[in-house]
C-alpha cells in the first residue's frame, strides 16, 4: 500500500527498514522504526500505513482504521487505502462507513474489482439484494476470473429468487474455473432451489469425476441426498467426508441427523457428541443430542445437556421451550412460575421460543396459544408456495369424495386406538379413504385393525414433505385430515405444500394451529364456543356431541388384578390421574395434596412415565405433608389390561389446563368417574367434551376452588360417590360419545359440507354439523 513516488533517499531507506521489519515480522523493532522515522520525517502517507499493519497484527482494528483515516488526508484517492478503511469498518460494526468507503473507491478507480466485491458483500449483509447482484456482476467484469464474485453473484441470485439466472452464471463460472469446486456445489443448491434436488444430485455425481471427490462437494451431495430420501448413497457420502475430514462438526451433525431420521439414535447421539466435543460452540449439535434424549424419556439428562447450551448460546432458539418441556416431564418445578413467565413473555414478543406443543400444559390462554402456534408456522413451517395452485375438482354425481388420513401414529398408539373404529364405519359408498402414514408398522392387532379399514394404506416414512404432497395430488386427495397437528413426530411441513385443495386439523394435537394453509378445525360447541371462535385461525367446524372419535369396540380385561399386585395397599380409597407426568401442575398437585391430606385413607395413583418424575413428585408431596408412599406409581402397560386396573381406582382427578384426552375415554369408557377443571384452551376443555356428552356435567368445574370442593365432596359422600359410578357405567351404553357409527356419520356430514363449497368455489367458512 506504500506510496513510493516524490521519497528523499533518507526517508526512503528509513521507510524501507520499517518495512523489512514488517515483513521479518519483528514488530516490536518495526513499532520502533516508526518512532524513528516520525522523528526525522514526520508523519506521511507511508509511515501511517505502516503504523496502520502494525495495528492491525496486534488485533487492534479500531487503532488501524485510525491511521488509515489519518492516510487519506495525504492521498484521499488511493484506491487500496479507501477498500482496506471500508472492510475494517465493515467488521468493526460501522456499516455506514464502509459503504462510503467503498463507494469511493470505486469512483477513484472503476475498475477496481475488489472493492465492488466488498460492497456486493456489504449489501448482502443488509438485504439490498438487488444492489449486491449489481456490485459482484461489476467486480466479474473488472476481474473474469474472480471466483468469489461468481460464487456470491450465484448466491444472491438464488436468494433473490432467480436461480435459473444463478445456473447460468455458475455455467460461465466453471467453464473458467473448472476445477473450484464451491462453483459446482452452488449450482446444485441452486438446481435445488429451483424444485430440481435429482438434477443437483445427478450434476454433482457427474462432477466426481473431474474433481476428485473434494470434502465440499460429498458434503453437500450428502445433504441433499438426505433431504431426497435417499439415505443409503448419503451415508456413504458423510462417511466419506469424514475421511477427508475426520474433525468436521458439521458433517458429523448432519450425519447425525440422518441416522436420527432413520431410527438409528445411539450411533446419531454418538455423532452428535462428537460435533459438540470438535466445536464447543456448535450448540445445536447438543440441543439434537436433547431431542434423542427426549424420545428415550431420559429428561434429566435433557436438563443437564439444556444447562450446557445455554452456557454456550443463552439466546439459542427455542432454547427456552425446550428446558420448560424437559422440567415438565420430569416435574422439576424450582422456579416454575419464572419459567412459564419466560415463555410467555418470549411469545408476546414474538421471539423464537417454544414450539406450540409444550404451552397446551401451562398457557391458560387460548389467544396466547393461538398467537404461539402463529409464531411457530410463520418461523418454522410457513406456506411453501412452491408447487403450481390445486385445481378445484368439477362437479360428478358418481365421484366419490378422496379423504386422506396423514399420521405417524396408525399403530399401537393413542391415536389409533380412540380412531380404529370409526375408521372401519366409514361410508365405503360415498367416500374412497386413504391413508398417509409417517409412523411405524409394529404389527400390533390394533396397526392391522386400521390399515385393513382403509381403502389404501400408503408408507411414506422415506418420503420428504413436497413428496408426499405431490403423490396426494396425483391421487387427487379432495380432503387432507392432519391427525398430529404439533404433536410428536408431526409433518406439517406436508400441508405447508398444500397437499390437498381442503386442509383439516383433526384429533392429534388440541388447538389452533395457527396456519393460513389449515382451512378447518374439527371440534363441539364445549370445546369452541362462539366466544372462544376468534382465537382460531382455522374455520371451526362443531360436531354435534364430543369432537373426540372413540371406538365401542376397545377391549377391556376380563380379569380385575389384585391391589396388592399393582401396588395398591389393601384397603382405602384409590385417587387416579394416569396423565402424562408433563401434565401435572404445581396448582394442580397442591390441590391434591390437600385432598390428601383431609382424607388420609386415599392414595393417588399416578402414571409411571419416568423416574425423575417419579422421584420428584415424591419429594413434592413430601414438601407439601403428604407420605411419599401415598403416591402410587402405574407402569404402562397392553391397552385391555390398563383398562382393566381402572375398576380398582374410586375416582379420576383431571389435570389441568391440560386435561385428559384419551386417558379421559380410558376411564369414562372404563366406567370410572372424572372430575374435570375446563379453562379456556382447546386442551382444557376436552374432558368437560367427553362428561357433556354422557351427560355429567355436575364433575365440570371451572375454577380450583370448585374442582377441589367437588373432590371433596365425592369423597365425603361415598353413596354419591358410588351413584356417580353406575351413571358413569350406564352412560356409556347410551352416550352418544362412544356411538362410533353416529360420530363416523357426522365427520363424513362435516366432509360433505367441505367439499360441496369447495366445488362451489366458496371459501372455508365455520359451520355446525347436525345430529
Amino acid at each position: 500500500m506504500l506510496n513510493n513516488s516524490k521519497i528523499p533517499n533518507r526517508a526512503g531507506n528509513d521507510l524501507s527498514r520499517v518495512v523489512q521489519l514488517i515483513q521479518a515480522r519483528k514488530f516490536k523493532h518495526a513499532h520502533q522504526a516508526c518512532l524513528g522515522y516520525q522523528k526525522l520525517h514526520g508523519l506521511d502517507f507511508n509511515i501511517l500505513t505502516c503504523l496502520a499493519t502494525l495495528a492491525s497484527e496486534q488485533g487492534d482494528l479500531s487503532k488501524s482504521r485510525d491511521f488509515l483515516i489519518n492516510a487519506l488526508v495525504f492521498s484521499p484517492t488511493h484506491t487500496l487505502t479507501l477498500n482496506k478503511c471500508g472492510v475494517y469498518s465493515r467488521k468493526l460494526g460501522l456499516e455506514s462507513d464502509a459503504e462510503q468507503f467503498f463507494k469511493r473507491a470505486i469512483v477513484s478507480s472503476p475498475q477496481q474489482p475488489e472493492a465492488h466485491y466488498n460492497l456486493g458483500n456489504l449489501c448482502m449483509t443488509q438485504g439490498k439484494v438487488m444492489d449486491a447482484i449489481q456490485n459482484f456482476s461489476s467486480a466479474i467484469e473488472c476481474k473474469p476470473d474472480f471466483l468469489e464474485a461468481y460464487n456470491n453473484l450465484a448466491i444472491a441470485l438464488t436468494e433473490f429468487g432467480r436461480p435459473d439466472e444463478a445456473v447460468k452464471v455458475l455455467d460461465t463460472a466453471i467453464k473458467r474455473l473448472p476445477s473450484s469446486p464451491i462453483l459446482y456445489v452452488n449450482k446444485a443448491k441452486a438446481l435445488q432451489a429451483m424444485s430440481l434436488r435429482k438434477a443437483g444430485i445427478a450434476f454433482l455425481r457427474e462432477s466426481r469425476a473431474k474433481l476428485g471427490d473434494p470434502f465440499e462437494l460429498l458434503t453437500v451431495l450428502a445433504d441433499m441426498e438426505t433431504a431426497d430420501n435417499d439415505f443409503q448413497q448419503a451415508e456413504q457420502n458423510y462417511k466419506a467426508a469424514l475421511a477427508l475430514q475426520p474433525r468436521s462438526a458439521v458433517v458429523h451433525n448432519n450425519f447425525a441427523n440422518l441416522l436420527h431420521s432413520v431410527g438409528r439414535l445411539d450411533e446419531a447421539m454418538a455423532h452428535y457428541e462428537l460435533a459438540a466435543d470438535i466445536d464447543p460452540g456448535l450448540y445445536q449439535a447438543l440441543q439434537n443430542v436433547c431431542n434423542i434424549l427426549n424420545i428415550k424419556k431420559d429428561y434429566a439428562k435433557t436438563l443437564k445437556y439444556l444447562g450446557k447450551v445455554q452456557s454456550i448460546e443463552p439466546n439459542s432458539p427455542y432454547l427456552t421451550g425446550m428446558q420448560m418441556n424437559a422440567r415438565m416431564h420430569t416435574c422439576t418445578w424450582d422456579e416454575w412460575d419464572v419459567y412459564c413467565g419466560h415463555v410467555e413473555e418470549a411469545v408476546k414478543a414474538n421471539r423464537r421460543a417454544t414450539n406450540p406443543f409444550p404451552p397446551l400444559a401451562f398457557f391458560t390462554s387460548a389467544a396466547l396459544m393461538q398467537q404461539a402456534a402463529s409464531l411457530w408456522v410463520e418461523q418454522q413451517v410457513p406456506p411453501a408456495n412452491i408447487l403450481p395452485p390445486i385445481v378445484t375438482p368439477t362437479k360428478s354425481a358418481s365421484k366419490k369424495i378422496r379423504v386422506g388420513y396423514f399420521s405417524a401414529d396408525l399403530h399401537s398408539h393413542a391415536t389409533a386406538l380412540l380412531l380404529a373404529g370409526v375408521l372401519e364405519a366409514h361410508d365405503r359408498e360415498k367416500f374412497e379413504w386413504i391413508a398417509f402414514s409417517f409412523g411405524p408398522d409394529d404389527h400390533s392387532p390394533i396397526s392391522q385393525r386400521v390399515r385393513s379399514a382403509f381403502d389404501r394404506f400408503v408408507d411414506v416414512r422415506t418420503y420428504g414433505d413436497r413428496m408426499v404432497a405431490m403423490l396426494a395430488r396425483e391421487m387427487g386427495i379432495d380432503i387432507a385430515i392432519d391427525l398430529k397437528g404439533f404433536t410428536q413426530d408431526s409433518r406439517a411441513g406436508i400441508f405447508a405444500e398444500r397437499a390437498a385443495p381442503i386442509q383439516v386439523n383433526y384429533l392429534g394435537y388440541p388447538g389452533s394451529m395457527g396456519a393460513p394453509y389449515m382451512d378447518y378445525v374439527i371440534a363441539d360447541h364445549v370445546i369452541i364456543p362462539d366466544h372462544l371462535r376468534q382465537f382460531y385461525t382455522e374455520s371451526v367446524v362443531r360436531l354435534p356431541h364430543c369432537y373426540q372419535a372413540n371406538d365401542s369396540q376397545r377391549a377391556i380385561a376380563d380379569e380385575t388384578p389384585t391391589r396388592l399386585s399393582v401396588g395398591l395397599p389393601e384397603s382405602g380409597r384409590v385417587l387416579c390421574s394416569f396423565n402424562n407426568n408433563y401434565k401435572i401442575t404445581p396448582a394442580i398437585f397442591d390441590i391434591w395434596m390437600r385432598v390428601l391430606v383431609r382424607h388420609p385413607d386415599c392414595v393417588l395413583w399416578l402414571l409411571q412415565d419416568n423416574e425423575a418424575a417419579v422421584k420428584n413428585l415424591r419429594k413434592e408431596a413430601q414438601k407439601r405433608g403428604v407420605d411419599p408412599s401415598r403416591l402410587v406409581f402405574a407402569p404402562r402397560m397392553r391397552n385391555d389390561l390398563h383398562l382393566a386396573r381402572h375398576r380398582l381406582a374410586d375416582l379420576f382427578v383431571d389435570t389441568y389446563p391440560c386435561n385428559a384426552h384419551t386417558t379421559a375415554s380410558d376411564a369414562l369408557w372404563a366406567g370410572l368417574p372424572l372430575v374435570t377443571y375446563a379453562g379456556e384452551t382447546f386442551a382444557s376443555r376436552v374432558a368437560a367434551s367427553l362428561l357433556s356428552g354422557m351427560d355429567m356435567k355436575d364433575c365440570i368445574t371451572d375454577n380450583p376452588l370448585d374442582y377441589e370442593g367437588k373432590i371433596n365432596q365425592l369423597l365425603d359422600s361415598p353413596d354419591e360417590l358410588r351413584a356417580l359410578r353406575e351413571k358413569t357405567a350406564l352412560a356409556r351404553e347410551s352416550s352418544p360419545v362412544f356411538n362410533t357409527a353416529a360420530i363416523a356419520r357426522q365427520l363424513e356430514s362435516a366432509y360433505q359440507v367441505m367439499y360441496q363449497r369447495l366445488i362451489n368455489g366458496l371459501a372455508p367458512e365455520a359451520f355446525d354439523v347436525s345430529p
